[in-house]
């Protein structure tokens, strides 16, 4: 499943030998080979990070899973679905930042750039759809001193 569909940058993951030995996997996972690599990006997003799904380092630990990208959170929302599904023990980064979004509780700025930002230009088609929408900041004037 990596294979065919991640972006092929799994620092050697995919080289292991047998799949089933935890000495292997730990080894490598230890090594310095997979640096700067993917291996647990398990959907890649072209921008940056898409979904990952980090293993547990130790028998005590949990599966994490984290998602980089808002149009990626129907993905995320399957995997969490069949996590659960599972009984697989995981824990999900920013889940509570991801329901705020999906709920539409999540704030984005205007014409300040970032990934949850709204561009904003004044014309009749952004006024109609947006400007009801926006909280501006007060604005602020400079006082000019008045001369000695």
């Amino acid at each position: 499943m990596y294979k065919a569909h991640a972006d092929r940058r799994d620092g050697y993951m995919l080289d292991i030998k047998d799949f089933d030995s935890r000495k292997e996997f730990e080894q490598w996972y230890h090594s310095e080979k997979w640096s700067g690599s993917h291996p647990f990006e398990i959907l890649f997003h072209f921008q940056s990070i898409g979904i990952t799904l980090f293993p547990p380092y130790n028998k005590e630990q949990k599966y994490i899973l984290n998602v980089s990208q808002d149009d990626y959170i129907p993905y995320f929302l399957k995997m969490l679905e069949s996590l659960i599904d599972t009984n697989t023990p995981f824990i999900a980064w920013k889940l509570n930042d991801i329901l705020d979004y999906i709920c539409g509780e999540t704030d984005f700025t205007v014409n300040q750039g970032g990934d949850r930002d709204l561009s904003y230009y004044g014309d009749k088609f952004d006024k109609k759809k947006y400007f009801k929408h926006i909280k501006w900041d007060k604005l602020r004037f400079l006082k000019h001193a008045k001369n000695p």
